[in-house]
């Protein structure tokens, strides 16, 4: 669970959920969309609506293009021990695309904006979970509870991806993204924005529903340990 690398070179902005995009030089090479791809999917299951918000998404997606460093960058294992070293509270992400439901841990995530109430995850550009958001255009988001280690080690790769949701309490959003019960925070978010990196996706949802718990304490990761703070 250990952080992605970050980048200071930042061409795509979101502003009220919108994307402030660069133009690039006539002779950039073209981009892959993979967005465009996943709408056949969409199609294919007669979600009209949903095609039309995927479409619109093809306007919020843009790609972080980043230039070489004027000095060698430090050694993978050194930056992987540093990003340790920040704790954050263990978040879980998961989408259902049909009768399929998928989820993996992260610790990679923040507030992004008030207006509209948003969050940005990073997630692994080559994961199943990816495909599954990019598809539905949507994604569900849990901050775990202390007690709740079983549920982050299980989607963290501890179960295989069959198992994974026998671990917690599980309901489902109106939206019919997976909702776990017993968390701290637990939301549902529709995407409003994609950053593709070379590894990863930013994906930018918008908080359409969201509860939240008073009386439960945060799981913390730090230093590839798991911690907990008094309520």
């Amino acid at each position: 669970m250990d952080r992605p690398g970050g980048a200071s070179l930042f061409p795509a902005t979101f502003e009220g959920g919108a994307s402030t995009r660069r133009r690039r030089p006539a002779t950039a090479r073209p981009r892959t969309n993979p967005w465009k791809a996943r709408r056949s999917n969409a199609a294919r299951a007669s979600r009209k609506v949903l095609v039309r918000r995927m479409q619109d998404l093809d306007d919020h997606f843009d790609t972080l293009r980043t230039t070489s460093s004027r000095r060698p960058a430090v050694d993978r294992r050194s930056y992987r021990d540093a990003m340790a070293s920040i704790g954050a509270t263990v978040g879980l992400a998961t989408a259902r695309l049909g009768d399929e439901r998928i989820g993996r841990t992260v610790t990679s995530y923040f507030s992004l904006s008030l207006e509209p109430p948003a969050i940005l995850v990073s997630i692994d550009r080559e994961s199943r979970l990816a495909e599954c958001i990019a598809a539905t255009a949507g994604f569900s988001f849990a901050m775990l509870a202390d007690g709740q280690q079983p549920v982050a080690d299980a989607f963290a790769g501890a179960a295989d991806p069959a198992e994974r949701f026998r671990h917690g309490r599980w309901t489902a959003w109106k939206s019919g993204h997976p909702r776990l019960e017993d968390t701290l925070v637990t939301m549902d978010c529709e995407v409003i924005g994609v950053i593709e990196t070379a590894t990863h996706r930013l994906v930018a949802g918008c908080v359409v529903d969201i509860e939240t718990s008073g009386d439960r304490a945060p799981l913390i990761w730090h230093r590839r340990r798991y911690h907990g703070l008094e309520a």
